[in-house]
């Protein structure tokens, strides 16, 4: 009991998962035994459970859980075994989903709740999810983060954001200076604002660590800025990255372009760049405009794809309202990212190339 509470209780804020390794791993052998002596000691094993959950956060109570399941896997392993897990099942939703749209989707058009539901999340937030500004506070605009609170936590001078699409709000980037304690640093890109005296004057009143571009974002490395929507203001991603330096990668990057995602979406190798979080609007609506043609179900799943074929996994979508046809936020994270060491953290192995079982109606 001792050593359970210790573990648990002992270790101030963070609790279960500040605690040494060794006392982690006896406490979740201790706990384990409990459980098989009787169901009295079940019980108590359960009660453990819930005080913990009541003083630490949901992923601290996932951490013990896992501790408490029957095997004898170090911390780590069985953080890659729920990793395999979860990888496993998406590759499963995502093969089925693709199957659905090629047979049913064919210049099927970006309907909000029916591509809402056709884009459900499959792939789980395994940190805190918080979202930056409730529907209750404004309709458009809220992203959902995942394990912001713990990148706070553990490293708020590393963090580095992206904000593409400013026009003067900044809800989004306050919230995430406000959870990191001012010390995340942040890059916006909007080449449309003006007129300029009234952006002079924003500018100057813009956070410590808030770094505004007068620039548009382009996509692949063959696009020609100069001859891009934005004219002579653009830049690629990839160079924006390198005159920033953040080549090595970042945390997140939002973008919120009224249908320029499009551009984005359809040329960027996102193989090719390390980011933790992809946070986005889809503008079926604006792009169709724009392009003079359809943007249907079938591009938007094909856009989805090339982010997913690079590690990318979707853990949020939602409509934006129900007179906006066509617009959804989606969020992406990075199956090699983590809040608390970025990409720095050991990969496990196995986790991807994981066979996927068949479909129903499959040999």
């Amino acid at each position: 009991q001792a050593i359970v509470y210790q573990a648990c209780w002992a270790h101030g804020p963070v609790g279960w998962r500040a605690a040494p390794k060794n006392l982690r791993h006896a406490a979740g052998g201790h706990l384990r035994a409990l459980a098989r002596m009787s169901p009295l000691a079940g019980a108590l094993t359960a009660c453990v459970l819930v005080c913990c959950s009541a003083l630490h956060p949901p992923q601290i109570q996932t951490k013990v859980a896992a501790d408490v399941m029957p095997s004898d896997a170090g911390a780590d392993t069985s953080r890659c075994d729920l990793r395999r897990v979860a990888e496993r099942n998406a590759l499963q939703k995502m093969r089925e989903r693709d199957a659905w749209v090629a047979l049913h989707s064919n210049h099927t058009k970006v309907d909000t709740m029916m591509a809402g539901a056709l884009l459900a999340p499959y792939y789980p937030c395994p940190w805190t999810l918080a979202k930056t500004a409730s529907v209750k506070e404004m309709i458009d605009g809220g992203k959902w983060v995942c394990g912001l609170a713990e990148l706070a936590a553990a490293r708020p001078r590393a963090c580095v954001a992206y904000s593409l699409g400013v026009n003067f709000e900044i809800s989004f980037e306050d919230r995430i200076l406000r959870d990191t304690g001012g010390e995340c640093v942040i890059h916006g890109y909007d080449p449309t604002m003006s007129p300029l005296e009234k952006v002079q004057s924003w500018v100057s009143g813009l956070p410590r660590n808030y770094h505004f571009h007068d620039q548009g974002i382009v996509g692949g490395e063959t696009s020609q800025p100069n001859a891009s929507a934005f004219g002579s203001k653009s830049t690629t991603l990839r160079e924006a990255l390198r005159r920033n330096g953040n080549a090595g990668g970042v945390d997140i990057l939002k973008f919120d372009i009224e249908g320029y995602e499009y551009e984005l979406l359809e040329e960027m190798d996102w193989a090719s760049l390390r980011i933790g979080l992809i946070l986005f609007e889809v503008h079926a609506g604006i792009i169709e405009g724009r392009l003079g043609r359809p943007y249907d179900a079938g591009a938007l799943h094909r856009h989805l794809q090339r982010l997913e074929s690079a590690g990318y996994r979707l853990y949020s979508a939602e409509p934006v309202c129900t007179g906006c046809s066509g617009q959804l936020e989606l969020a992406l994270i990075h199956r090699d990212w983590t809040p608390q060491a970025g990409f720095a953290a050991p990969l496990c192995p196995n986790v991807t190339g994981l066979p996927v079982p068949p479909t129903s109606g499959e040999a």
